[in-house]
């Protein structure tokens, strides 16, 4: 049955067949038809193996909450972990965000709760002006590489402003790092990072050609005092 009105498609009593022969019987199932961009509602599940985790099945859910925003949330079961997925996206007029990230109860590190997050995001904020935002965090130095999610041995988190035209160019970045090495001591090493860069460019008309001029500056800061 097609509702033309809602965009569904509803199957009642639907087999997939293999050679004429059933092999798969659904006796309820809803599709949204072609015509339909965006709908809340389960999509393809996702088999996962790994030598830490086992075998475990994610099942993801899309959840439509407007034209412009959504949340896609995944549960993931193996003999070794639960874990709940999810991933945010929004839409702006001057730009986007979007974070993923997920929280764990696993048999790896029992009795303690494991997790991460990742955020990006653009904003145009006029007269050539962008501002961009990226976080990263993870609970522990291994979940990372445990669930593979990343392959990162250092996070960066940072909030820049930028601006580009022919003639300039203006870049300003505050950052904060976090080492997920075992040998590194986040204390001592400069976590807290800013720079600022900016070029001119110069078109001569009495002899041509192109000159130009940099400026830059950097400062960081480290939690420890110790003289190292």
């Amino acid at each position: 049955m097609h509702d033309k009105v809602e965009k569904q498609l509803y199957f009642d009593q639907a087999q997939l067949r293999l050679l004429n022969i059933p092999i798969l019987l659904i006796p309820q199932l809803r599709l949204p038809d072609p015509s339909l961009k965006r709908a809340t509602g389960f999509l393809v599940p996702l088999y996962k193996n790994s030598s830490r985790l086992k075998s475990g099945l994610k099942t993801p859910y899309f959840i439509s909450l407007s034209d412009h925003k959504d949340l896609t949330m995944t549960p993931f079961y193996s003999p070794k972990t639960r874990t709940l997925e999810f991933e945010y996206r929004q839409a702006y007029q001057s730009g986007w965000l979007n974070f993923k990230g997920a929280v764990s109860n696993d048999s790896l590190l029992p009795d303690t709760g494991r997790g991460y997050i990742f955020g990006t995001g653009s904003f145009d904020l006029g007269r050539h002006f962008k501002l961009g935002v990226q976080v990263q965090a993870v609970r522990d130095k291994t979940y990372l590489f445990d669930y593979d999610y990343a392959e990162l041995d250092r996070l960066n988190s940072n909030i820049d402003l930028t601006r580009a035209s022919r003639e300039e160019t203006i870049e300003m970045r505050l950052s904060s790092f976090n080492s997920l090495r075992s040998s590194d001591d986040n204390s001592t090493e400069p976590t807290i990072v800013a720079e600022m860069v900016q070029q001119f460019r110069y078109f001569p008309n009495l002899i041509g050609g192109e000159s130009g001029l940099k400026a830059s500056a950097l400062g960081s800061y480290r939690y420890s005092d110790a003289n190292i």
